[in-house]
């Protein structure tokens, strides 16, 4: 009898407790409070139920690497994360010399994001992908859990996000998914990725695109780049056919 522990099914079940969390503060915000996704206000009433999140998520990531110690066989490379994070700090210190005040309602969304940067990043990369990079290539292991990434993110109608709205978010989060996937496997490094995923949620979701257009512009050529980073890094990572993540000695 095989007593080797199903570690797939431990982090499915934590990721289907993480969606089972964001919908019950989606439904909360968008049919108790009357704020729809993406309308002002939205981020700071979910901060509540993002808190929770996160903090489920570390507790999560930490048991996990307790028990599932590993360690990659590519070498480390942080040039294409340089690449993607350089660009959106310049948005965000231009929208900041804009825009900022030291208030509650112009902080509270850096914090909700930074709790969905981190929290994602511990199940999604963190966990989940880390399951599919013992098995697959770093190609095939992006791929498949940037589809589940993306495909997540349908749960954003329940908090009244419009069907167009969506189904572009699915397109978008897929991609960027993948190209993390990938970015994880060259950086080996999740706190990297939680930060350059909360400033690109900030920039998004604080309404820096729709007070400053031009912005908007912008944050969709860095959506192109990311793009272009992900071919680049899925040429880069081909070498290398197998599994990169082995059990730690």
């Amino acid at each position: 009898m095989n007593s080797t522990p199903d570690y797939m099914k431990h982090v499915l079940a934590v990721f289907g407790a993480y969606l089972a969390i964001t919908v019950a503060g989606l439904l909360y915000v968008s049919r108790v409070r009357g704020i729809r996704y993406g309308e002002p206000g939205f981020v700071e009433a979910m901060v509540p139920f993002l808190l929770v999140l996160v903090v489920f998520a570390i507790a999560s990531f930490l048991v996990y690497t307790k028990k599932r110690p590993t360690r990659f066989t590519v070498p480390t490379n942080y040039l294409y994360y340089a690449l993607m994070l350089v660009p959106l700090l310049g948005v965000l210190a231009y929208y900041w010399s804009m825009r900022f005040t030291p208030t509650a309602a112009f902080l509270l969304p850096l914090v909700g994001t930074a709790c969905v940067g981190v929290g994602e990043e511990l199940v999604v990369r963190g966990m989940l992908l880390k399951e599919f990079l013992r098995k697959h290539s770093a190609l095939r292991s992006a791929l498949i859990s940037g589809l589940i990434f993306g495909a997540a993110h349908a749960i954003n109608i329940l908090g009244g996000s419009p069907l167009r709205l969506v189904a572009t978010q699915l397109v978008s989060t897929t991609v960027v998914g993948v190209c993390y996937g990938l970015l994880y496997a060259r950086t080996q490094n999740i706190v990297l990725l939680a930060v350059e995923h909360a400033l690109w949620d900030y920039i998004m979701l604080s309404g820096a695109t729709k007070e400053i257009p031009v912005l908007g512009l912008i944050m969709v050529g860095l959506l192109a780049l990311r793009l272009i980073l992900t071919f680049v890094l899925a040429f880069d990572l081909k070498r290398t056919a197998g599994p990169v993540l082995v059990d730690a000695a």
